[in-house]
């Protein structure tokens, strides 16, 4: 695939890439372990961002509107557009929007994204709401730059925890609700949360079984270095592309290479030739990952979904192909 040179930087997270060959497979599926996860703990020294948005946009979802963002009320003020971001264990708002609101700086602390770690500014919310998700008194990260441009902040699962997370890709709809009353989807599985609310779940690559973390907040699916030295091998015949720069919400770049993904299932999806980013991300390390065949799957494989739902509460996932009917 020829790429222009305005193409060779991509930041994870936006919602456009390109992928080929989508169907459906039957909806009967092994179900991962379920594991215990304990609640979110108090914000740490470190705190892990992972969601990064498009600076440029390659060929599909470039409508902004089609971005997986809610409308949200900061300080009784709103609504302001937000990603829902999966991969991002804290919530962010923009510089701008903390000058718009009069808010200032209450100290610094470490941001570690995809590509690396940044020192950044911190504050208090008196309060943020997004659909059922409501939190007082919460401290969030202030951060800016072309990878947070058309959007005010990013919620992350600080905001996420017990509740249901359900977007939408057909509407370019995304909703908050309590998990209180279940709402049913043809498909349906267990999921291990590593790291508090990291949605874990597994796949495979041509054949090689692989950890699938979802993250909404990534525009393409990654894969980390050992699953990367897996696909080289000559018998499975995976070509790399060239290379990529990557950029995190953080600003931070880091290079990656285009790898063709000659045969992909996951979340009920099989995929064939998927264009995804092969990355030795500091973010596989900090998950604990860096040593087992992983990837972080983006909104280039989800937008082959109608429906995809994150139970939080009960630590399921549901999912709607977009050739198949809800069940009542």
């Amino acid at each position: 695939m020829q790429t222009h040179q305005a193409e060779r930087r991509t930041i994870l997270t936006g919602l456009a890439a390109a992928t080929a060959g989508l169907a459906a497979p039957g909806l009967a599926h092994a179900q991962p372990p379920v594991i215990s996860a304990p609640e979110p703990a108090a914000l740490e020294p470190v705190i892990r961002v992972t969601g990064e948005l498009p600076v440029v946009a390659l060929r599909t979802w470039t409508d902004p509107l089609g971005r997986p963002a809610t409308d949200v009320h900061v300080n009784g003020q709103g609504p302001f557009r937000f990603l829902a971001d999966t991969g991002s264990n804290t919530s962010v708002i923009t510089r701008d929007l903390a000058r718009k609101l009069g808010l200032a700086a209450a100290g610094q602390v470490d941001v570690l994204g995809v590509t690396g770690m940044v020192r950044a500014d911190s504050l208090r919310l008196a309060s943020i709401r997004s659909g059922a998700a409501m939190r007082e008194n919460m401290r969030v990260v202030m951060l800016g730059g072309d990878a947070l441009a058309g959007l005010d902040g990013i919620l992350g699962m600080d905001m996420f925890a017990g509740r249901r997370l359900r977007f939408n890709f057909l509407t370019h709809a995304v909703e908050i609700e309590e998990a209180a009353r279940r709402r049913p989807l043809p498909v349906d599985m267990a999921v291990q949360l590593r790291h508090g609310l990291l949605v874990e779940t597994e796949g495979r690559l041509s054949g090689i079984r692989a950890r699938c973390v979802v993250d909404t907040g990534s525009e393409h699916t990654l894969i980390n270095r050992i699953l990367m030295e897996q696909l080289l091998d000559p018998a499975r015949r995976s070509r790399f592309r060239e290379p990529v720069e990557v950029m995190a919400a953080t600003s931070v770049t880091g290079e990656g290479v285009w790898v063709r993904l000659p045969r992909l299932s996951a979340l009920g999806m099989e995929v064939r030739n998927l264009i995804a980013v092969g990355i030795d991300a500091p973010v596989f390390h900090e998950w604990e990952l860096a040593g087992t065949p992983t990837m972080l799957v983006g909104m280039d494989l989800l937008k082959g979904l109608k429906t995809l739902q994150i139970d939080y509460r009960r630590r399921r996932l549901q999912l709607e192909l977009r050739d198949t009917t809800a069940r009542a």
